[in-house]
């Protein structure tokens, strides 16, 4: 639900005053971990949906051309469609 933005929002300021200040270049905002901490403190609970999908990920932008290639190929195989968002 929306409700995760708001958590992502408290993590995130978080986040950019303590974590971002000591390693600038390495540091990543993991949203499986603030998920992961809103579930052990009880502030939310998660339901999983078991897949047979991959899935794909960008931190680097090296990743960024096999994400596009991967996409397309989906996309081409049917498993998107050509207009996602409309």
């Amino acid at each position: 639900t929306p409700k995760v933005f708001e958590l992502l929002e408290e993590d995130f300021e978080t986040f950019l005053k303590n974590e971002l200040e000591k390693n600038p270049m390495k540091c990543e905002f993991l949203l499986p971990t603030v998920v992961q901490d809103a579930v052990a403190d009880k502030k939310v609970s998660v339901d999983v949906v078991e897949t047979t999908s991959l899935w794909f990920g960008v931190t680097y932008k090296e990743d960024k051309q096999y994400v596009v290639d991967s996409l397309k190929r989906l996309t081409e195989e049917g498993v998107y469609p050509k207009n996602l968002w409309e």
